[in-house]
């Protein structure tokens, strides 16, 4: 859409139904209009037109056009399901023009580390990292993760429906324009340092959290 020029149209087919009225919904927020949305045999399939005033779509390295609303998300589980949850959100709230933020903190830390580094710690520190999951790759289901055999399914079944790996998401949330804040406090009780987190990831603590809350209309913690 950000390529097209105001008044031409796009024809978009989904196999998720839930995109029948996700579509609708996405483009009132960015002030497109929707001509047609049918669901056909197992798919849904919906023609857009491009607004005169619509918000320039996101893409890496652009500049992002928000709406007034936003999106604050505290990812405070380090579950592979609840990860992706905030992600999908994100990403979602992204698409529509919003200025998100999620805040990673205490187990949720886990969610951002960068697999294979490793660190000389002592300690407790030691002791949780030995605990803690590894990275992305390594996160366990909330239910059924039967030794991380409900994981593995999981994974196939994300495979199989299209959906992307975790460690996918988070670039691509990255690359909408999604801030990721580690929590300073929480990385010193638990001895994680930032050389162990993904690249791109900022550092604050709560008055940074708070600060994007205060302008957004939409806070969730997960």
């Amino acid at each position: 859409m950000a390529d097209m020029p105001a008044g031409s149209t796009v024809t978009v087919t989904a196999s998720d139904f839930g995109f029948h009225k996700d579509i609708v919904a996405w483009a009132q927020a960015t002030g497109n209009q929707v001509m047609t949305n049918e669901i056909q045999g197992n798919q849904v399939v919906a023609t857009l037109q491009k607004g005169a005033a619509a918000p320039a779509a996101q893409a890496a390295g652009n500049t992002i056009t928000t709406t007034k609303e936003g999106t604050t998300i505290v990812v405070f589980d380090g579950d592979f399901d609840k990860a992706i949850a905030s992600l999908i959100i994100a990403q979602g709230a992204a698409a529509m023009g919003q200025p998100v933020t999620m805040f990673f903190t205490f187990w949720g830390l886990s969610v951002i580390k960068k697999p294979g580094v490793k660190v000389h710690k002592t300690g407790l520190a030691k002791a949780f990292d030995i605990a803690l999951p590894k990275g992305a790759k390594k996160l366990p289901l909330s239910k059924m993760n039967v030794f991380g055999a409900g994981r593995a399914m999981m994974k196939q079944l994300m495979h199989s429906n299209n959906v992307d790996q975790l460690e996918t998401m988070l670039q691509k949330a990255q690359d909408a324009g999604v801030k990721m804040v580690a929590c300073t406090m929480s990385m010193g009780l638990m001895g994680i340092e930032e050389e162990e987190l993904i690249d791109g990831v900022e550092f604050g603590g709560v008055a940074t959290y708070l600060g994007d809350a205060r302008q957004r209309g939409t806070n969730l913690f997960i």
